[in-house]
C-alpha cells in the first residue's frame, strides 16, 4: 500500500473512482464536496 491508501486504511482497488463522499469521515467529506462542486472556494486535488 501506498501512503494515501495507508492514510485512508482503503485498498487503491476502493479508492480509484470514488468520490470524497465514499472515502472520507462525514464531516471532511462535506468540505471536499462543496470544494470540488465549486460552491466552497477552490477545490482541491489528490494525485496518486
Amino acid at each position: 500500500m501506498g501512503a494515501f491508501e495507508d492514510q485512508l486504511g482503503l485498498p487503491r482497488s476502493q479508492i480509484i473512482g470514488a468520490s470524497v463522499l465514499h472515502i472520507a469521515p462525514p464531516e471532511l467529506a462535506e468540505i471536499g464536496d462543496k470544494a470540488d462542486l465549486g460552491t466552497d472556494g477552490p477545490g482541491w486535488y489528490v494525485m496518486l
